[in-house]
């Protein structure tokens, strides 16, 4: 295993070396399309540093490679020398075409909405990488709106035939994070009113909330209420004090009320 370990990155530095500098005889791109239908790569071949009849760059052919790579889905070179000289055979797959998006398990939030904040349409070229930085937008989203037990998948189904996807979203809501009440459970009234100052969680106003975004459950905001609740009765004395904080659900529909109760 050791040699092996020396072994391997001297035998890639010593391949990388052997095509430095070296006449490029030839630098062909194949384009595998599902079809097979031939492709004219004259127009890709002249985007590339690489040329035939260069000398090669291993740097210079990294940047060819990371251009192709922005446009097709795969992209797989070969590189072999031949009585000193250097052929390249670059093989590429387009990348798929979205067929379209199914969305599954959303009820409280249109699919239009949704759709217009993924904004990833249809008959668009998949990228995965993209799709997944979309997708997170979409689950933070879900949190914004207060569906803080929202849980987000999506499956790509690929039709190799016609180089198409079927991307099927899931989507698993929960419950709605606007809170209707704050109840305090163990504390004197003046510690009520002071505490519900402090606090980051407010309770839903209908007619603000739109605009402030105040009043939907956060759980990062809970924990900073649960150390700001300890912080406060730690300075009043209780050096000991615990805080439990409690969601449940309200009979008013989409609604919940948290419950935060004071172990002194």
């Amino acid at each position: 295993l050791l040699l092996f370990a020396f072994l391997f990155p001297i035998h890639a530095i010593f391949g990388q070396i052997q095509y430095e500098n070296q006449t490029i005889e030839n630098i062909e791109i194949i384009v595998h399309t599902r079809s097979g239908s031939i492709v004219d790569t004259s127009a890709l071949l002249n985007r590339l540093s690489t040329q035939q009849g260069r000398l090669f760059s291993q740097a210079d052919f990294d940047e060819d490679l990371k251009i192709l790579a922005q446009d097709y889905d795969r992209v797989e070179p070969y590189v072999e020398m031949n009585d000193q000289n250097v052929n390249i055979v670059i093989h590429v797959w387009p990348k798929p075409t979205i067929r379209s998006i199914q969305w599954c398990g959303n009820h409280h939030i249109k699919t239009s909405r949704l759709q217009k904040e993924l904004g990833i349409s249809c008959f668009s070229a998949f990228e995965r990488q993209a799709f997944n930085v979309a997708f997170h937008k979409l689950k933070a989203y879900y949190i914004k709106k207060g569906y803080f037990e929202a849980q987000l998948d999506y499956h790509v189904e690929m039709d190799c035939e016609t180089n198409e996807v079927t991307i099927t979203i899931q989507i698993q809501e929960g419950r709605s994070g606007k809170i209707q009440d704050i109840i305090l459970v163990n504390f004197c009234e003046d510690e009520e009113r002071e505490i519900l100052n402090q606090m980051i969680t407010k309770k839903y106003n209908l007619f603000t909330s739109w605009y402030t975004e105040a009043g939907t459950y956060n759980e990062d905001a809970i924990q900073q209420d649960r150390l700001i609740i300890t912080n406060y009765l730690q300075n009043k004395g209780y050096a000991d004090a615990q805080v439990d904080i409690d969601v449940m659900e309200s009979c008013k529909t989409n609604r919940i009320i948290v419950t935060i109760t004071a172990n002194k």
